[in-house]
């Protein structure tokens, strides 16, 4: 490439740049550098370097946010992959109202995310349920303080479902138009069955638009504040990480530990985006 070419890339590139550095690379810098102090909100604090990280490791309300957050991330992902694939394969093919079908499974995703989680609060509302809670008791106490366990974290892994499939719908139904007919048309004509052909054919080849949903679909659950707060009406029951980091920094005014905890999740998220470039250069080899 010739100098003026390379010149002009670089002119191309330099509002994305600018853009990617100021609403990116800024704000997480300062966060790293507040995250060695400890900063408090009535309190500029000093430097501390790593003595925030290593309250974490010992910290056992971290450890238990970073268990229900692997917990909400992984089981909301599976649920989500496995409803938007049926989304894909039944909208792959035309058949009478097939665009009414595919607005109305899109919905959820494109409508705001305050509306649906302050809706299903209220849907969803303990004062709503705690006289189920309390049949339950008469019935089996162990039902009972199940439900009252798991119900927290359940509602918001139901309504990241809920809303997440048809992102992970479009993503699979992309990737199954892409696929050439004639792969189709091969396999049915060597005997395969419907099973086979889906066995053999579609779920390799779904490969990479499944890998790309569910990197991006972790990303935003290991880091969601927005569900579970709202969800709780602002009274976090059961903590992930985004929300413990809301409590510590914003609540107690533990700037610094916050900004620690918030990091936390910085080298997985890291991993995920290294291993699907590395993915994708492999497939593009």
């Amino acid at each position: 490439m010739s100098l003026p070419d390379l010149l002009l890339a670089a002119i191309l590139l330099l509002p994305a740049l600018v853009l990617v550095l100021g609403m990116v690379g800024y704000p997480l810098a300062y966060e790293a550098a507040l995250s060695l102090t400890d900063r408090r909100v009535d309190d500029p604090g000093r430097v501390v370097w790593l003595a925030n990280y290593w309250d974490l490791l010992v910290d056992g309300r971290f450890w238990e946010a970073v268990g229900t957050t692997a917990l909400y991330g992984v089981v909301a992902t599976v649920l989500k992959l496995l409803l938007g694939l049926a989304m894909a394969l039944a909208l792959a093919k035309p058949f009478p109202g097939r665009p009414v079908v595919f607005v109305l499974l899109l919905l959820p995703w494109l409508y705001p995310a305050v509306l649906s989680a302050t809706a299903l609060h209220w849907m969803l509302n303990p004062l709503m349920y705690s006289s189920v809670i309390l049949q339950l008791d008469r019935v089996s106490h162990a039902a009972s303080v199940a439900v009252e366990t798991w119900w927290p974290i359940a509602r918001v892994i139901l309504i990241d479902v809920w809303r997440g499939t048809s992102f992970f719908g479009v993503f699979l139904l992309v990737g199954r138009n892409a696929i050439p007919a004639e792969l189709f048309e091969v396999a049915a004509l060597e005997g395969g069955g419907p099973v086979a052909i889906f066995r053999r054919v579609t779920l390799p080849l779904l490969r990479l638009a499944a890998l790309l949903a569910v990197v991006l679909s972790v990303g935003a659950t290991f880091g969601d504040f927005t569900n579970l707060y709202l969800l709780t009406g602002g009274r976090e029951v059961s903590h992930v990480v985004g929300t413990l980091a809301y409590d510590a920094a914003l609540t107690r005014g533990e700037l610094g530990y916050g900004a620690a905890i918030s990091l936390s999740l910085v080298p997985l998220i890291a991993i995920l985006m290294l291993g699907l470039i590395r993915f994708l250069e492999r497939e593009g080899a």
